[in-house]
């Protein structure tokens, strides 16, 4: 009874998570678009003969001071919006899990009481899936807000005034979401951080900027735009095998063309308003298939319709596992986990 209440828990907070998720992926798309409507005209970067240049801090420490240049007007909902989205991310880490929050107590407890007891669980069962969303939707409006500012500074003040921006922070959250989306087999994820990633080291070029020195990749970014040009183009090469691996990911091949073309000279075109509220949409799709819950040898969780067991091969829409099985046998590994009424709240959520 208490591993079902816990269970029920786990699938409440998922279905909270996604709510938000969508909820904020909308509030997002709002912005852009009253970005893309604002005139640009009004927005006069300074020229400034010692130029521009900020100091290395956190994520918000940088948009913040782009913030300062091109006026609080501009990035002031953005901004806002950052930081309920980073509040989102604080919220779905691991240690706000149900099991995990039990399974912490147990561990506390046997250190005050010098015990050994010990709570199993399969670590399949925690949900990471919430977590990786909410990273990237950090992300997307991280690139938001710093492709906006690169159009701005196009003009005749970028000629005069030089950028030195320091992207370290948000490159570590990108190679974040890929270790992340790699490691819990979320193949679409993996692919929007190298996305992420490459795109960062682009803007890096335009701002004099460098990547963080701490950071796994084999050749370090350093000011040198050759190098950074060549680790972006790295970053898109492995996108683009994942994407040959996974075909279901192929709908991402338009924006790795656009980021690829942006790092070999091109002039960067951002993603419209249009084409990310369309993937969104589909992610959307994802979420409100109606049917019985169950659990992948993956741990992901999908929805299968019609009846509790699978009556024809399909896969893992995530990560291509096999979850139906033949003449009503689940694969093995797959979870059925039913909860008619949680499930009914999911199929409600469309933006």
């Amino acid at each position: 009874m208490r591993r079902a209440m816990l269970d029920e828990a786990t699938r409440k907070l998922v279905t909270w998570s996604r709510a938000n998720y969508i909820a904020l992926t909308d509030r997002l798309l709002t912005d852009q678009k009253k970005l893309e409507k604002a005139p640009a005209t009004k927005t006069t970067l300074p020229v400034r003969p010692k130029g521009i240049r900020t100091r290395r801090g956190g994520q918000i420490y940088q948009l913040e001071n782009l913030q300062k240049i091109a006026g609080k007007s501009r990035y002031g909902s953005l901004i806002q919006t950052w930081h309920t989205i980073n509040s989102y991310v604080n919220k779905v880490r691991k240690v706000e899990q149900p099991l995990q929050q039990v399974s912490d107590l147990v561990k506390y407890s046997n250190l005050q009481h010098s015990t050994e007891e010990t709570f199993p669980h399969n670590e399949a069962v925690i949900q990471y899936k919430e977590r990786i969303l909410a990273v990237k939707l950090r992300l997307q409006c991280n690139i938001l807000i710093l492709s906006d500012f690169i159009e701005l500074g196009n003009g005749a003040a970028r000629n005069q005034t030089k950028f030195e921006i320091d992207l370290s922070a948000h490159l570590l959250d990108s190679e974040y979401l890929i270790e992340l989306a790699h490691k819990y087999m979320h193949p679409k994820e993996v692919v929007q951080g190298h996305i992420f990633a490459a795109q960062l080291y682009g803007f890096s070029r335009l701002f004099a900027s460098c990547a963080p020195l701490h950071t796994s990749y084999k050749e370090r970014a350093t000011t040198n735009s050759a190098v950074l040009k060549k680790t972006g183009l790295f970053r898109l090469a492995q996108a683009r095998e994942i994407l040959e691996k996974y075909p279901f990911t192929s709908f991402l091949e338009a924006e790795i063309d656009a980021v690829e073309n942006m790092l070999n000279g091109s002039v960067y075109r951002r993603v419209t308003t249009k084409e990310l509220k369309a993937a969104n949409n589909a992610m959307a799709g994802e979420f409100s298939k109606t049917g019985h819950w169950h659990i992948c040898q993956n741990g992901h969780i999908f929805t299968i319709s019609d009846c509790e067991i699978p009556t024809e091969q399909a896969i893992c829409p995530e990560c291509t596992a096999p979850i139906r099985g033949q003449n009503q046998q689940a694969e093995e590994g797959m979870k059925h986990t039913v909860d008619k009424e949680i499930a009914g709240e999911i199929d409600r959520l469309v933006i």
